[in-house]
């Protein structure tokens, strides 16, 4: 898995073995599989499209330029009580409660709040270089792109090298988390993929991009829903982001 290759080379394991009170390889391995099961169920969770776009807006909303996330990785800058929420939203209580058995389980369930928001911080990093945010440069339009993708999600029309016109990767960004001029939608509430998980599009009201773990509301005013396609291309998109090959 890409992400997994990508994270785990700016990780001190060395740090990691201390916080569990364990030796490095015990450490190491913990990560291994802490990383693969974050990872591959954010890929999963993609699959849908409506949580492909709530799970890019939490990423690049709460979780872009993290310090949790960079090229050298302290575990002491993550936000645990954060990381908490991320997997109680990714994982069912089910799942949690079966990562957690026996010994390796324990370590597993302690480096996994740890490990969820760097791999939030670095999925964040990537939407960013896809859209020509600073760190790569933008993708030209055209023969499926992120500009079509992003054109597709947004409901207007592909915008050309990575620029609207106007404020560039910054009103990109701004129509993806709702507060551009793309238009609205009014549409009923998503669903969640499963009764407690998902990571779901929130109300034009809430002030801020939240993971719903898959209640909602039938008094929420609004919701912005990506139009047919678009959620699909970008469930895609984060897919090779996490799984695919590395960048």
């Amino acid at each position: 898995m890409a992400a997994v290759d990508d994270i785990k080379s700016s990780l001190d394991v060395s740090q990691i073995a201390q916080f569990l009170g364990t030796d490095e390889r015990t450490a190491n391995e913990a990560v291994d599989q802490a990383l693969s099961q974050l990872v591959g169920s954010m890929g999963t969770t993609a699959t849908d499209a409506p949580s492909a776009v709530g799970l890019s807006r939490a990423a690049l909303n709460d979780h872009l330029d993290s310090p949790a996330y960079g090229d050298s990785i302290d575990i002491n800058n993550v936000d645990s009580a954060d990381g908490e929420k991320i997997v109680n939203h990714i994982f069912s209580g089910q799942e949690i409660q079966s990562l957690s058995g026996g010994t390796d389980g324990s370590l597993l369930r302690r480096l996994l709040p740890i490990l969820a928001p760097i791999v939030m911080g670095y999925l964040a990093s990537k939407l960013q270089e896809r859209m020509g945010g600073g760190r790569a440069p933008a993708p030209q339009s055209g023969g499926g792109g992120l500009g079509d993708i992003l054109g597709d999600l947004l409901g207007g029309g592909a915008p050309q090298g990575g620029s609207t016109g106007g404020g560039g990767f910054g009103d990109i960004l701004g129509d993806l988390l709702g507060g551009g001029s793309a238009p609205q939608q009014q549409a009923p509430a998503p669903q969640a993929p499963s009764a407690d998980r998902g990571f779901q599009v929130p109300g034009a009201g809430d002030g801020g991009l939240r993971m719903d773990p898959g209640t909602s509301s039938s008094t929420t005013p609004q919701q912005r829903q990506a139009p047919a396609g678009g959620g699909d291309l970008l469930g895609g998109l984060l897919q090779d982001i996490l799984l695919g090959g590395r960048r």
